[in-house]
């Protein structure tokens, strides 16, 4: 599992949305079978609800459907 953050991003959709973002965790996945997982997390600032604040950060999870560690794999697709 890598986890990635990227700065100044805070909408996940932005992995999701971009055919050039997909086709790197295809690839990635494809020559790296060692990888079950790839999470990225947006760069947002914590939000106070109510006198507390949350920490929690938007996050996109890629999964792979090539890995050698198949135990990882069903892990992830808990959800």
């Amino acid at each position: 599992m890598i986890v990635i953050e990227w700065e100044g991003l805070g909408n996940t959709a932005t992995f999701a949305d971009s055919d050039g973002i997909q086709a790197l965790l295809a690839r990635t996945f494809d020559e790296c079978r060692h990888i079950a997982g790839i999470v990225m997390r947006c760069d947002t600032s914590p939000m106070r609800l109510g006198g507390m604040v949350n920490y929690a950060t938007p996050a996109y999870l890629s999964r792979s459907s090539v890995t050698e560690y198949p135990m990882i794999a069903a892990v992830l697709k808990i959800e």
